[in-house]
């Protein structure tokens, strides 16, 4: 493992910061743009809102996520939402170039019919990005939309033309930086150790390790797409994360040590 341990979760996400404009300066040098996945998770978080007072080439950097909880676009568990607040909001970017996980579709009567969604319609003109009604609709992992309907949960159906939506964002995309985070069970991005780590697809749908919440379906980036990348940067702060090194450090077979030639940046208190 290639390592760098820093004195506490500030001063890595300063180098994280300074890492990212330096290959984002060296990547539009060569190849006219700036293409990274991002990650969730409080670490990336506070990278992100360092990142948005930045005088950077916005108009050059190309934004994908590495991974996406299965939520609305307003939900404080959507990777989506946090780097609106943290980042998005706060720089003048083209819309063009945030290429995010859409959990808004347009379904035809018939296909609505299908999947027990008559009543509800998604469309272009729904400002939140999801469902609406005369009615709050309400999920079974979400429900501050309200208690007053019954349950219509998302199916296969509609998961697949989500992921089917954003592999087509993906195509012909070499990512310059992916960062990821590191989970208890070795997960990273949203690859799991029950996930399949040799489908053959740009991205690919996949769910939690039982008692990792938020317990909701994912979308998340291939193991072959994130080993592609040009750079992989791993970000590991808490002692929480201690005994999973550990066992990367053994040669322990977990999804993160899939990854290749990976960077990995610990504070102190993670480093076992």
């Amino acid at each position: 493992m290639e390592t760098r341990v820093f004195e506490n979760s500030e001063s890595l996400a300063q180098a994280a910061v300074q890492s990212f404009a330096t290959l984002a300066e060296e990547a539009i040098s060569s190849r006219g743009r700036f293409n990274v996945a991002l990650a969730g998770g409080s670490t990336p978080k506070v990278i992100y809102e360092r990142l948005s007072q930045l005088e950077l080439p916005w108009a050059q950097i190309h934004l994908y996520w590495g991974d996406e909880r299965l939520v609305p676009s307003t939900d404080s568990r959507s990777n989506y939402h946090m780097v609106f607040e943290a980042l998005l909001e706060k720089i003048s970017i083209p819309p063009e170039n945030v290429h995010r996980v859409e959990v808004k579709l347009e379904l035809s009567p018939q296909e609505a019919f299908q999947v027990g969604m008559s009543n509800y319609f998604l469309t272009q003109d729904d400002p939140e990005g999801f469902p609406y009604s005369s009615k709050p609709l309400v999920f079974p992992e979400h429900a501050r939309y309200g208690q007053e309907d019954p349950a219509h949960p998302f199916t296969d159906h509609i998961f697949e033309q989500i992921l089917s939506a954003y592999q087509t964002q993906l195509e012909g995309v070499q990512f310059d930086l992916v960062h990821l985070g590191l989970g208890p069970d070795g997960h990273m991005a949203s690859l799991f150790p029950a996930s399949d780590l040799e489908v053959n697809a740009l991205a690919q749908l996949t769910f939690p390790t039982a008692g990792l919440e938020p317990q909701v379906q994912r979308i998340s980036l291939s193991l072959p797409t994130i080993n592609a990348a040009r750079v992989k940067q791993f970000f590991v702060t808490g002692s929480s994360k201690r005994e999973i090194l550990g066992k990367l450090r053994n040669g322990e077979d977990y999804p993160a040590a899939r990854v290749t030639n990976a960077q990995w940046w610990l504070d102190e208190v993670a480093n076992p």
